[in-house]
């Protein structure tokens, strides 16, 4: 499943739940997610030119909170994206390192 079926995928089973899907998905009661379509630029050749997405900011709190839930109810997309690399500050890779260390 690819990113875009990863998006319809989370839309249709928040549907399924009975919770607002489409352009906007409440994820919870604080944090809401805009879903963003990949845009292909028409120039009139068979050639397509895709707008790149901006990156987000997100608060630790608010992405560990989703995530955890996606973990908790098992939700498909997150494998979509398990490989994808995330920027994380060095001090917050140790206390990660320092902690998944201990657990095992």
């Amino acid at each position: 499943m690819n990113r875009t079926g990863a998006r319809q995928h989370l839309a249709e089973s928040l549907e399924s739940e009975g919770r607002r899907g489409g352009r906007e998905a409440h994820l919870s009661s604080r944090t809401i997610i805009t879903m963003r379509h990949r845009l292909k630029l028409y120039t009139g050749d068979d050639t397509t030119t895709a707008v790149a997405e901006p990156e987000v900011t997100v608060s630790l709190g608010e992405i560990s909170e989703i995530l955890a839930d996606a973990v908790r109810t098992r939700r498909a997309w997150l494998n979509d994206f398990a490989d994808d690399r995330i920027p994380v500050s060095a001090d917050l890779y140790e206390v990660l390192s320092t902690y998944w260390n201990m657990r095992r």
